[in-house]
Parts: C-alpha cells; structure tokens; sequence
C-alpha cells in the first residue's frame, strides 16, 4: 500500500474543499467576532414576553421540542405535561410556583406547558396564565397588559366552544321544537 502525500495542503483533491486561509489567521479572525445576539425570546420564555393573540399553532409545536427535552425534578408525570395533558400541566405550574420562589427557570418551563395548552384552546390553562402574569404585575407593569390578553383570549376560547356545542348536529332543530316532534308523531306544531 502506497500513501500519497502532498505537501501543499491549500490545492486538496478534487471534492473536498480546503480553507483559502491558513489555521492561524482563522483562529484569530474567528477570536475576532462578536458574539451573536438572538433578537428574539427563547421559547420557555414565551408566556411572559407574547400577548394571547400572538401565538399560532407552529409556535406550540416549537415549544412542544423545546418541553420535551426538558425535565422538572421531583415531578414524576412531567413527560404527559410536555406532551399536552391539560390538569398534569396546570398541576405542575401550580406546585413549581409554590415551591420555587423566584427560581424563574423552573417556573418557565411549567408555564411554557400551560401556554401550549392554552393555545390549543383549553380556557383553564389561559385563566392560569392570566392569573399568574397578574401576579407578577406589581414588580412589572407590562405583564398587566399580557395577563388582559389572556384573560381575553380565555372567554373568546369558552365563547367559540359554546357555540360549537350549540351548532352541533345532535342538538338540532328537532329536538327544540317538541318531544312529539322528536318522536316522529307528527309536525312541529303539534305537542
């Protein structure tokens, strides 16, 4: 077996793409940059940045990642919270509040599960995040404005699951006009 060696590394064989710089200059180029800044909020901090009618589906399924790569010690159902179950969610965020103070990171990521669950349309996960934003609205004043939203947002969610329910094909017409109606008897004049 013959190894080939070339000694100008910069020419490389065909396919591979060397560096038109040496290491050094790159080195000390890339010691050189600025660090990036993300203008956007991280997703676990979502739920105290965002107002309710910001959010869109795309942003819970980004969240949802974000959940489930996470963990919360000392809570042995966390995986059906990340995962979307309403009362495990609520549960969670209610008992990290209690014990974790100002601890921020925890609190986070047991809102971040409300607040999925609150954008696909559970009431009481938006009740809770408004309730929690009031909370903190006495240090901040822009979480007022944040807890409205989703206060908001909660009865236009109860409104619409109102209505659904009334325009539902097993509530129809008939049963409204009468039980003789409903039984066939007759028209829905006679009662």
């Amino acid at each position: 077996m013959h190894r080939r060696t070339r000694s100008d590394a910069s020419k490389g064989f065909p396919g591979r793409h060397a560096s038109p710089l040496p290491r050094e200059d790159f080195l000390s180029r890339a010691r050189r940059n600025i660090p990036v800044t993300l203008s956007f909020p991280h997703p676990l901090s979502w739920w105290r940045t965002r107002r309710a009618e910001e959010f869109k589906r795309t942003d819970c399924a980004i969240a949802r990642g974000v959940l489930t790569r996470s963990a919360i010690l000392g809570e042995p159902h966390w995986h059906l919270a990340a995962h979307g179950d309403t009362a495990v969610a609520i549960g969670v965020a209610l008992r990290v509040q209690k014990r974790s103070g100002e601890n921020l990171i925890l609190v986070d990521v047991a809102m971040t599960a409300v607040l999925c669950c609150a954008v696909e349309g559970d009431a009481t996960a938006a009740l809770l995040l408004s309730a929690t934003l009031k909370r903190r609205a006495d240090k901040y004043a822009r979480f007022n404005g944040l807890s409205d939203s989703w206060l908001v947002y909660s009865a236009k969610k109860r409104r619409q699951k109102l209505q659904s329910l009334w325009s539902d094909d097993s509530h129809d017409d008939k049963f409204l006009q009468g039980p003789a109606r409903c039984l066939g008897r007759g028209p829905a004049d006679v009662v």
